[in-house]
């Protein structure tokens, strides 16, 4: 709780339509996949609420398709930062049931294409990023060989 006196930050809360997520796209390319349904920013990041597009996925043990939805849960990602503030997506992800009777997954968890992979909680830009960065710092390191 802020304060008594303190003025909080104003806080922008935008729905997005068809037209803006063209315009969200464009700037993030990687979320080309998704329905992004929500921007918030606040005061030190900016959310984004999404959920992938496809009407299914496929199994990764089996590789067969499916379009029988389990359940679902919400899971948060870091991305790259944009204004100079951290983006955060909020990604609805589905629960999908195998189809296959041989095969040992039951149910399986969608990925985003280009955004996502298992059990990451950093998107797959800002992975690309901060490997780039890894090794310009290990570049500086290193003193030169003579």
């Amino acid at each position: 709780m802020p304060p008594a006196g303190a003025a909080s930050a104003p806080r922008l809360v935008w729905d997005v339509s068809e037209q803006g997520e063209g315009l969200l796209t464009a700037l993030f390319p990687h979320l080309a996949g998704l329905r992004v349904h929500r921007v918030e920013d606040i005061v030190h990041a900016v959310v984004i609420s999404a959920s992938c597009r496809a009407g299914g996925a496929t199994c990764p043990r089996c590789g067969q398709e499916s379009a029988r939805v389990h359940g679902g849960y919400s899971r948060v990602m870091a991305d790259g930062a944009a204004g100079g503030r951290p983006v955060l997506i909020v990604l609805q992800v589905r629960r999908f049931r195998c189809g296959n009777p041989g095969c040992t997954a039951v149910t399986f968890a969608e990925q985003a294409a280009g955004l996502s992979e298992r059990y990451r909680r950093r998107s797959i830009p800002l992975l690309g990023m901060l490997e780039l960065a890894g090794r310009a710092a290990a570049r500086l390191a290193c003193p030169a060989r003579k």
